[in-house]
């Protein structure tokens, strides 16, 4: 039973809403805890900034990767252009 949910909620569409608010809220969780470690040193001085700090990286990570999945990937990666991908993914990461 609760593979057959777990499956239904990976591939269903009508799901699809879900799918993405999962994804974000991980990013989200990521972000806080990937930037609460990064400054772990300095909190004190941070203070409240730690929140707005991790909504900027959230917001990068989320971008980066819509980016990704419904540009790059349609435009370059399925039609097989796979230098151009890489190029432009690498360019992605370094931004």
């Amino acid at each position: 039973m609760l593979k057959s949910k777990l499956y239904e909620l990976i591939v269903e569409p009508k799901y699809r809403i879900w799918r993405h608010i999962l994804f974000i809220l991980a990013f989200a969780l990521i972000s806080y805890r990937q930037t609460s470690y990064m400054f772990r040193d300095s909190m004190e001085s941070i203070g409240s900034s730690i929140s707005t700090l991790s909504l900027i990286t959230m917001t990068v990570y989320v971008i980066s990767l819509y980016v990704n999945i419904y540009y790059f990937v349609p435009r370059y990666l399925i039609n097989k252009n796979y230098k151009a991908y890489l190029l432009c993914l690498f360019l992605t990461i370094f931004f």
